[in-house]
């Protein structure tokens, strides 16, 4: 009968300290998000104006529309096949040059070279991406050495170093599983690691 007791006791006061936790943070989430107008914002804390900028900073970061499926800025679609790596310094970097196998960190934007249509761009995160230029598609491979630091770079890419040739009737509508053909990249270097 004791244990039972002990228990049941040990339940309760978890069962108040759940709530109570659930409670509270509750009333933080809804005083910061609005709940209390009275509360004047010269008023909060430090730690709940960061949580107030936070939670503004997602919100503007899901109110920004994706690239992708939009057109590649300043980019004239090519419907001629794209025989070799084509390599155009849009802004020349200042910094490093990269090395093959070197690590860079960028922001990158791909579109199909058949119609400009964005298929995929890391601009949608808010920070730029790492990758080890060994572990990449060889138009990247080879189409990224010599960049420096600082720099803009468009590649345009021709299939067979990209993701291999689309099928027929492919280039009407591009996109159907994964991105084929020649392709266009616009790299942005930020650093190299």
């Amino acid at each position: 009968m004791a244990e039972n007791s002990q228990r049941i006791f040990i339940l309760v006061i978890v069962g108040v300290f759940l709530l109570s936790t659930i409670a509270f943070t509750g009333l933080i989430i809804y005083s910061i998000v609005g709940g209390n107008d009275t509360q004047d914002i010269a008023e909060l804390d430090d730690a709940q104006l960061q949580e107030l900028a936070d939670l503004e900073d997602d919100q503007q970061l899901d109110d920004v529309d994706s690239l992708q499926g939009t057109q590649l800025e300043g980019f004239e679609p090519i419907t001629d096949n794209v025989a070799e790596l084509q390599v155009t310094d849009i802004e020349e970097g200042d910094g490093a040059e990269v090395q093959p196998g070197d690590t860079v960190v960028a922001h990158y934007t791909g579109a199909f070279a058949v119609n400009g249509v964005i298929f995929e761009s890391s601009l949608d995160g808010a920070e730029p991406v790492s990758f080890p230029l060994d572990g990449v598609i060889e138009g990247w491979q080879e189409g990224v050495p010599g960049m420096r630091e600082g720099g803009v770079r468009r590649i345009v890419i021709p299939a067979e170093q990209a993701y291999g040739q689309a099928p027929e009737g492919y280039e009407s509508q591009p996109g159907q599983g994964s991105p084929l053909g020649p392709l266009v990249f616009d790299i942005q270097l930020f650093s190299i690691e």
